[in-house]
């Protein structure tokens, strides 16, 4: 696998950065300074947020501590976590964890502070030996801290794999008979050397000694969990009294300080400048009354709290800093999960992930590096309550029942969680004032959170094909064996894959090697067809199966792929940005049908080059503008579309669009522009070759194999005087050898090109070429030179007139293409109806033409000993 960092949108560092992860225990989104709290003092946080950036969207994977933990560990979410469902170590053997690959890059790692997430294999461990497996066995190089939280038995600190000041002569033991998690009994001299208000002081210094002496030569990740503020709420004595929150806020001043602590350290190492700093918290805060009675809201206006897949259960604060890559005093507003934290971290490590390491998260390292101006990578997540879990698509955001799927409002009713209802001073409009769903509420919950972030109103009647939608991919991913933890069908990060990605028994995708393709590590070239409107008939009427039908009938040819069309012009794409989910269901449709069938496709993912910036309502020179309006919606469907699809083995590669390189620096631009366009709507190759690099590096940044296409026709035969002169002078074989160069920039890693069989082949290739074969084989050895494959996305002629000289024509093209090596190359046109003189079909009168397409590649496949 590449390396991820290459495919990054930014220049790697000089050397891997430190990582230092500082998470706080039920710290919620108001409860300091730099997220609005005006009675808790937190300066050390405040100043860390000013100088680097503060996520104001960003969540943890569940209401509660040990699945938020676990997924940030992990890239994995609890509900694919392969454990037994008690004290046990969450971590399965061979699971690649954050801290073990860090580690396999040459980084020191070490963890402080609460761990829960279990020691051992077989149920509850035996505190009284030795606690293996556990952090260490993970990829931590040392461990100290607490075995659980700090209210939870056993109250000891765990160094190691050992209980510290551990008395052979007082054993401990864990009575669960008595209290929510049972007694401690015995272990005196251990519970004695853990004090519980100085739990913080500890872990900063030991924190702050384990910065001292590390070496500035090697990188180190350091991952210090502090106890609070979580219960027992238990301040210092010299921390008592100084906020205006009674305990509470004390706590977190004390919290404050201890992070200052950390930070002061390293900035006295020398290690600041080279260090990524994050500081979070593993899930919402709880509502407590000394809070509210002194007007403090916890969670500020969020709906709910901890335990709670309401926004107040998971909406958690969220730093960074990382002095010269971060911006200071910077915002990012998007959505942001912890889940992605693992990928993140080693794409800025500059560490390729294995396969099937973190299986639901994905590097979202441009939000940290741009925060106003990357796209949005998390479209799609979900937040684990104790009682249900949500689904979070975009701005929309989906409860599968009544109440809070937590311990605030349960449905059914149980112990209540904190303050009782009527005195945590929120509302919604479904429950009533005494904490019981209202008569007639919803049976489910869905919420506009651009619009009503506080979840005041349940909109799930105006939407109810939306919530049936939701509700559908809810359980798809939830599912036992729907991802995570090496199992199969893994659902891709951020947004909603065909439910069969990934099956076992199709071959494996393309990909580019030494400049040709292979596959299933041998070599590949194949012959195909383009069925344009594939997946533009699903799109338009769901169902309607003929196009399917078409795919299956490739299957059976053997016709081993075929190139289509995303949208063609406007009204399609625009279908995309109304409705996302929608669009995406339709093409769920067409990759499954693929998968079944066993047909490779290649999507080209926007038609023309007018889209874009008529969607984005900017004139199209902003091609040329990597910041503009045009390539942020260019990316948010490249990111949707192939994060989505890139674990399916049918899809063979992703290509920009069709023949974009003919629209650009034509000399009589005028006459094609929109109506009340200007000069600045007139494409040109400057402007096409920023779009062309844009495209390929956002596809790198999601999928570092596949072959990236451009989807050029073969240049006009004057493209090179065109652009140089602004004239029609034809072009010599090196000026469009130059062109083709121009026209393919990196990181695409193939020659594109369309060949046809016209009334006139001299004029429609170049003047310098007479026939397909002295224009391809220049074309070919340019392209083995700078070792890359080449793909001929159409290829064909107007099927009509003499049926000999049509076949002979055929042949000519299929032969040209064979004997200059031609790698990949697609008929047009496969079952489009409103083209009746090109459309080729199983059925139709010229269907010896298909099969003489299956046989060529049958010929070519098996000349070069490839997998078919």
């Amino acid at each position: 696998m590449a390396v991820l960092l290459a495919a990054a949108a930014f220049a790697a560092p000089a050397r891997p950065p430190n990582i230092l992860f500082l998470i706080a225990d039920d710290l919620g989104w108001g409860d300091t300074g730099c997220y609005g709290a005006t009675k808790i003092r937190t300066p050390r946080i405040d100043r860390l947020a000013a100088e680097g950036v503060r996520f104001t969207d960003a969540h943890s994977t569940g209401a509660v501590c040990n699945p938020s933990r676990y997924s940030i560990l992990s890239g994995t979410h609890l509900c694919h976590a392969k454990r037994r469902n008690d004290y046990s170590l969450y971590f399965h053997e061979g699971q690649v964890t954050l801290p073990a690959l860090l580690k396999s890059a040459g980084y020191r790692t070490a963890a402080l502070g609460k761990w829960h997430n279990g020691f051992g294999r077989d149920g509850d461990p035996d505190w009284n030996a030795e606690l293996r497996p556990g952090p260490m066995e993970i990829g931590f190089d040392s461990f100290f801290g607490t075995p659980k939280t700090h209210n939870e038995p056993p109250l000891v600190y765990v160094d190691g794999h050992r209980i510290v000041g551990l008395d052979p002569a007082d054993p401990i033991r864990i009575d669960k008979t008595k209290g929510p998690h049972g007694e401690m009994l015995g272990g005196a001299r251990a519970a004695a050397a853990r004090p519980g208000d100085r739990i913080d002081f500890v872990m900063a210094e030991k924190a702050a000694a384990f910065l001292a002496a590390q070496p500035t030569d090697r990188p180190f990740f350091l991952y210090v969990a502090f106890a609070a503020p979580h219960v027992p709420i238990n301040p210092a004595p010299e921390f008592r009294g100084t906020s205006g929150v009674g305990l509470y806020g004390d706590f977190i001043q004390q919290l404050d300080h201890c992070t200052g602590i950390v930070l002061d350290a390293l900035e006295k190492a020398g290690l600041a400048q080279d260090t990524f700093v994050v500081f979070t918290s593993d899930n919402g805060a709880v509502v407590t009354r000394e809070a509210v009675e002194a007007g403090h809201r916890t969670n500020a206006s969020l709906l709910g709290q901890k335990t709670d897949a309401w926004e107040g259960g998971h909406r958690v604060p969220f730093i960074a800093r990382w002095p010269g890559r971060i911006p200071a005093g910077s915002e990012r507003k998007a959505l942001f999960t912890q889940v992605d934290l693992m990928a993140t971290f080693a794409e800025a490590a500059g560490i390729a992930l294995p396969a099937g390491a973190s299986p639901d998260g994905a590097s979202d390292l441009a939000a940290f590096l741009d925060p106003a101006g990357a796209p949005a990578e998390r479209r799609e997540t979900i937040f684990l309550g104790t009682g249900g879990t949500a689904l979070r698509q975009d701005e929309w955001i989906y409860l599968p029942k009544q109440g809070s799927c937590g311990m605030t409002v349960q449905v059914p009713e149980g112990k209540p969680w904190g303050l009782p209802w009527p005195k945590m001073g929120q509302s919604t409009g479904d429950i009533g004032p005494d904490g019981r769903p209202l008569p007639g509420a919803p049976a489910a919950q869905l919420y506009n959170l651009a619009s009503d972030r506080n979840q005041t109103t349940n909109v799930i009647s105006a939407h109810p094909g939306r919530a049936a939608a939701m509700e559908k991919r809810l359980k798809e991913i939830i599912r036992p064996g729907s991802g995570g933890g090496g199992q199969t069908g893994v659902p891709a990060p951020r947004s909603a894959p065909a439910a069969a990605v990934g099956q076992a028994h199709l071959p494996a995708p393309l990909k580019v090697q030494d400049g040709r393709f292979v596959r299933d590590g041998r070599p590949y070239r194949g012959v195909g067809v383009n069925y344009f409107d594939l997946f533009i008939r699903v799109l338009n009427a769901p169902t309607n199966t003929e196009s399917l039908a078409g795919l299956k009938a490739l299957g059976e040819s053997g016709i081993p792929f075929a190139r289509f069309s995303l949208g063609y012009g406007t009204k399609d794409l625009k279908r995309y940005f109304d409705d996302p989910a929608a669009y995406l269901a339709a093409l769920d449709t067409v990759v499954r049908c693929a998968e079944t069938n066993r047909v490779g496709l290649i999507p080209s993912m926007f038609w023309t080059f007018k889209e874009f910036p008529d969607l984005a309502g900017e004139p199209r020179d902003q091609w040329g503008n990597p910041d503009s309006e045009t390539h942020r919606r260019m990316r948010r469907l490249v990111a949707d579309v192939v994060q989505r699809y890139r674990a399916s083995p049918a899809i063979w590669g992703w290509e920009l669009g069709n023949e974009p390189n003919l629209a650009a620096d034509l000399p009589n631009a005028a006459q094609f522009r929109k109506k009340g366009g200007t000069e600045r709507d007139d494409v040109r190759s400057k402007d096409m070759v920023v779009m062309l690099a844009g495209f390929a590096k956002e596809v790198r940044r999601h999928d570092p194999e596949r072959p990236v296409f451009a989807g050029h026709s073969h240049p006009r035969a004057s493209a090179w005087h065109n652009t140089a002169e602004n004239s029609w002078k034809p072009d010599s074989r090196e000026q469009t050898l130059e062109i083709i160069r121009r026209d393919n920039p990196e990181p695409l890693d193939t020659h594109s090109l369309h060949v046809y069989a016209t009334h006139d082949v001299t004029k429609e290739l170049a003047g310098w070429a007479t026939n397909h074969v002295d224009y391809l084989g220049p074309v070919v050895a340019q392209a083995r030179a700078l070792k890359r494959p080449v793909w001929i996305g159409e290829f064909g002629l107007p099927y009509k007139g003499d049926e000999e000289e049509i076949r002979a024509k055929f042949v000519g093209l299929i032969d040209a293409m064979e004997r200059t090596g031609v790698d990949l190359a697609a008929v047009w046109v496969f079952d489009l109806a409103n083209q009746p003189d090109w459309t080729l079909t199983f059925g139709g009168p010229r269907a010896g033409l298909l099969r003489l397409v299956a046989e060529a590649n049958r010929r070519w496949n098996e000349a070069a000993g490839a997998s078919r």
